[in-house]
């Protein structure tokens, strides 16, 4: 097993902007009309944000993931590579193929 060697303080501020794109992603999302009322452009308007929000959703679940694994590291509580590829293949296994 390989040791991981880092500076926590780094990680833990990494883990911090990563938090921080969600959540200003979050205030983003809830900001997209519910109805769109834009004529014949209409429905194909609501499509592309309805493809947006959930192409976001799963990214925002990831970040918040990694954040979490980064602050493992930090502390550590993850103290080898092959555990974080582990975490790291749980999150891609979720999210899929994009």
């Amino acid at each position: 097993m390989s040791r991981i060697d880092v500076d926590s303080e780094r990680l833990d501020a990494n883990a911090a902007q990563l938090e921080e794109v969600v959540e200003l992603t979050k205030t983003a999302l809830s900001t997209f009309p519910a109805a769109v009322d834009g004529g014949e452009g209409s429905i194909p308007i609501a499509d592309v944000i309805a493809r947006l929000t959930s192409m976001l959703e799963p990214f925002g679940s990831s970040y918040m993931m990694i954040a979490g694994i980064l602050r493992d590291v930090a502390a550590e509580t993850i103290t080898n590579e092959e555990t974080t590829a582990a975490e790291l293949q749980k999150i891609a296994d979720a999210v899929g193929p994009l």
